[in-house]
């Protein structure tokens, strides 16, 4: 069965070269070779426009060097640089027979047409990468694990009165803190308000500047509700890291990866918030959940919403399928 399955894999994969392929062997071995020329620019042509029109965004000088070195590990791959080994031969082979039987146009043709296809394998082969859209969804679904950073309290944090009020607005829930705009905290007090009832494990990222105010973020917590007090782990728990050091932040999310497969979780049980800030701390978050099934949320600009992106490696891929290794 498992043999099977390579061959469906292969000849769903490599269908577009499959194709690019056996047209061109009923060119070459079949058709007169000026109307096997003719047709081969034409369909060159139309491979190059379609690839202009479609993937203008992937770079072919990427490509060309991935499909020479086999870098790709892929069955489209492999099947192209065989392809273009053989296209390359052929072309050596209609060339020196052209010299060899007293310059018969009819090799420099076929020569000329082998050419061809070795210049079209590209354009195909790039035609040929999957570049599918991620599925989109603005609901946030309860997680069991949520990822945030604590950002620095300006200024509200040393009014009492400020300070009691965010307090209150959380008992009250999350229309009551969309009033506090001014309050830099609100946007993770209001997504930790969406994992409340499936939440087991809270990290939160803090600075060296933030970290001075995580005995009151907990406090405020614990007025709300101890059990999700406890669920906290600020990261790290020993030392600083500045959010503006992306390789210190890599490495704390690195180990938070690793105590969350520890404990048995998944990607579908992680949910990550990123705040509207522009800092090192908010790219590493990103990048962290670049993977299926992880969720990241953020706060809207505009309407101040909640809001789930599901960012994966299509989104890469989107960019740079060049990058693309399976």
């Amino acid at each position: 069965m498992q043999v099977f399955k390579v061959i469906r894999d292969f000849l769903y994969e490599s269908r577009y070269m499959i194709v690019y392929a056996f047209l061109n062997y009923i060119f070459i071995a079949f058709l007169h070779p000026i109307i096997a020329f003719l047709l081969s620019l034409v369909a060159l042509l139309l491979i190059i426009h379609f690839y202009l029109q479609n993937k203008s965004e992937i770079s072919l000088k990427s490509i060309f060097g991935s499909v020479l070195s086999a870098s790709f590990p892929t069955y489209t791959a492999l099947f192209s640089t065989i392809l273009f080994v053989v296209y390359t031969a052929w072309f050596a082979d209609y060339l020196k027979s052209y010299f060899e039987k007293q310059n018969n146009v009819e090799y420099l043709i076929k020569a000329a047409i082998s050419f061809l296809y070795s210049i079209g394998i590209f354009p195909v082969f790039v035609l040929s990468l999957k570049t599918e859209k991620p599925k989109r969804s603005k609901d946030i679904e309860p997680k069991k694990v949520l990822i945030s950073a604590l950002s620095y309290p300006y200024g509200w944090v040393k009014d009492e009165e400020e300070v009691k009020k965010l307090k209150e607005a959380l008992k009250k829930g999350e229309e009551a803190l969309k009033e506090l705009e001014r309050n830099n905290w609100v946007p993770i007090l209001r997504s930790m308000l969406r994992h409340k009832d499936s939440l087991e494990h809270w990290y939160i990222l803090v600075s060296n500047k933030s970290g001075e105010y995580k005995e009151l973020f907990y406090e405020i917590v614990e007025s709300f509700d101890k059990e999700i007090a406890e669920k906290i782990k600020f990261i790290p728990q020993y030392g600083e890291i500045s959010f503006d050091n992306y390789d210190d932040i890599y490495e704390e999310l690195r180990k938070i990866l690793k105590e969350i497969r520890r404990n048995g979780f998944s990607d579908e049980d992680i949910s990550v918030f990123i705040s509207g800030g522009t800092s090192a701390v908010t790219l590493a978050l990103t990048i962290f959940a670049i993977k299926e099934g992880r969720q990241v949320e953020y706060m809207s600009q505009e309407s101040k919403e909640l809001l789930k992106i599901d960012i994966g490696l299509e989104d890469l891929y989107s960019f740079a399928p060049e990058l693309r290794r399976n």
